[in-house]
């Protein structure tokens, strides 16, 4: 989808209707190999049909953006009933969206068990809108914009390798450790967005989390001084030390808490 993303926006920038042709046949072949039928509708994780059957709310984020720049509505909506049923979908999550449902069959409607929550399925689909209720994002957002130690996603990491200062972002999961900054821009952009346009409907803005928010933003402000960019984690560390547990201040940069880390390197997405 990313791939076909990138034809997509080439072909606009461009006028180079053979690009925009490439990414269509790419959308609709992910769409023919993943796309599902029943009531959570929706895009499958991998192909070929069948090899990845579990659905990620992440994924079909980026199936909603694929299809609205290349206008089919059809896909859009399908992507979005997804987005949408994902909401309080894990009974231990009432608040948010769950990461995924679980595999073990062709477009498995099951629960995935013990599965951590994913910061990019509130934020993303905040920021593309693939979820256009604003009750339901104004309650994935108060529960994503709480501290780490509440359940939320917010952490403080000092940049210990730097200038020493103390930062604020978001973790990747709610059982991930530290700051992962693609996913903290996402979240200082998204409530600005959701401020703009959805808190009167929503009847609450986020005012009570501005701090944090603030917070977050200047810390992204001062990586980029600091850097010349936003790095994926301060957090030192390589992968063995991850892999081995290494304490901090050397841990292997910011574990996602769902089988990978970010390592402290300039990282495109959270400079872009």
């Amino acid at each position: 989808a990313w791939a076909a993303l990138a034809y997509g926006h080439f072909a606009a920038a461009t006028n180079e209707p053979c690009m925009a042709a490439i990414g269509r046949t790419m959308m609709h072949k992910i769409a023919d190999e993943t796309g599902c039928d029943d009531y959570l509708m929706g895009f499958m994780a991998r192909m070929p049909r069948g090899v990845g059957t579990y659905r990620v709310t992440e994924h079909n984020i980026d199936m909603f953006a694929l299809a609205k720049i290349f206008g089919d509505q059809g896909l859009q909506d399908r992507a979005s009933i997804f987005v949408s049923r994902m909401f309080a979908f894990d009974p231990d999550y009432p608040q948010a969206y769950a990461t995924s449902t679980n595999g073990g069959g062709i477009c498995s409607t099951a629960v995935r068990p013990n599965l951590a929550v994913a910061a990019d399925a509130q934020f993303w689909n905040l920021l593309s809108n693939a979820d256009a209720d604003p009750i339901r994002k104004r309650y994935s957002l108060e529960f994503a914009l709480r501290s780490s130690s509440e359940g939320g996603f917010i952490e403080h990491d000092k940049d210990v390798l730097g200038d020493g200062k103390t930062l604020s972002g978001l973790r990747f999961t709610d059982r991930g450790y530290g700051a992962q900054w693609e996913n903290t821009a996402s979240a200082v952009m998204g409530v600005g967005m959701y401020d703009a346009l959805y808190a009167i409907q929503a009847g609450s803005d986020l005012k009570s989390q501005t701090p944090g928010v603030l917070s977050m933003k200047n810390s992204l402000l001062h990586l980029l001084e600091e850097y010349g960019s936003v790095l994926g984690s301060v957090r030192g560390g390589n992968f063995q030390a991850y892999y081995t547990g290494s304490p901090v201040p050397y841990p292997g940069g910011s574990d996602t808490g769902i089988g990978w880390t970010y390592l402290r390197y300039p990282h495109s997405a959270a400079t872009a």
